[in-house]
């Protein structure tokens, strides 16, 4: 009696066992799945952003930046020529301010602030007909580092390729999900902001409409008590010389004709 017992026992134990076991694998698949699925989604959201990019046109490769002084007059800054066509990582001498970069040929550039392109410190561009911010400055458009100086962003370096990098496009992924909330919430600052002047202006409107009313009510009742208003009084006082004018000029005419005659019968 006591074994059936203890093989009872053990059999529920083991059975107990392989649920466990059963249930742990069930869990780690899904787990595993879901981590499948959050990789497949990520390179389908960086396969988007590469198919976004236009393939560069310009058969010769080159990048461009451009300064401002406190003026807000342009004027390049200088690098190599072996620099400013190279693919691959390239350090300014020293830290620039750059108001402007243009670059052609490659499929992208990425602006760091610190030296030897470190991703921590990727600086953000926008051009001007899109205020989406980018880490990746394509071909052919004036790109404009996003910064709190009207003279531009801090910059120490910058990475060009025909190709784009896992980081980056991590990085990309991010901050376009980012940008689509900052654009969202500046839209409905603008619409609130349109909306409270559209109200000032109303108000405005019927407030300028009252005043209007009110003058015509106090002219009326001026008018009906017999007074007589300024512009009344000026607009007479104007005809009344316009009149005496045209008397005078009738007189100095008179005058010339009795003198044209006096002389003619003189003459005869």
């Amino acid at each position: 009696m006591a074994t059936d017992t203890s093989t009872r026992s053990r059999w529920s134990l083991a059975t107990v066992c392989s649920v466990l076991i059963i249930f742990l694998a069930m869990g780690s698949g899904d787990a595993l799945a879901k981590k499948d699925k959050k990789k497949k989604k990520k390179k389908e959201e960086e396969g988007k952003i590469v198919k976004v990019l236009p393939e560069p046109v310009s058969p010769k490769q080159l990048i461009r930046f451009y300064k401002v002084n406190k003026q807000i007059q342009a004027d390049r800054i200088m690098v190599t020529n072996e620099k400013a066509s190279s693919a691959g990582c390239q350090n300014f001498l020293k830290k620039v301010r750059v108001h402007r970069t243009v670059q052609i040929g490659f499929l992208a550039c990425t602006l760091y602030e610190k030296k030897n392109c470190d991703d921590r410190y990727i600086v953000t561009a926008e051009t001007e007909k899109n205020p989406r911010r980018s880490s990746l400055l394509t071909e052919g458009r004036g790109w404009y580092p996003h910064s709190e100086s009207d003279r531009g962003a801090t910059v120490g370096s910058w990475n060009c390729a025909m190709g784009v990098e896992p980081d980056q496009l991590e990085f990309e992924t991010r901050l376009a999900k980012k940008e689509v909330a900052r654009l969202k919430q500046e839209s409905t600052r603008a619409a609130i902001k349109a909306a409270e002047a559209q109200k000032k202006a109303n108000r405005a409107k019927k407030s300028a409409e009252d005043a209007v009313d009110q003058a015509y009510s106090f002219r009326e009742l001026a008018l009906a008590a017999g007074v007589e208003f300024f512009e009344d009084r000026e607009t007479e006082t104007v005809l009344k010389s316009e009149d005496e004018e045209d008397e005078d000029e009738d007189s100095e005419d008179g005058e010339k004709k009795n003198k044209k005659k006096n002389k003619s019968e003189s003459d005869d």
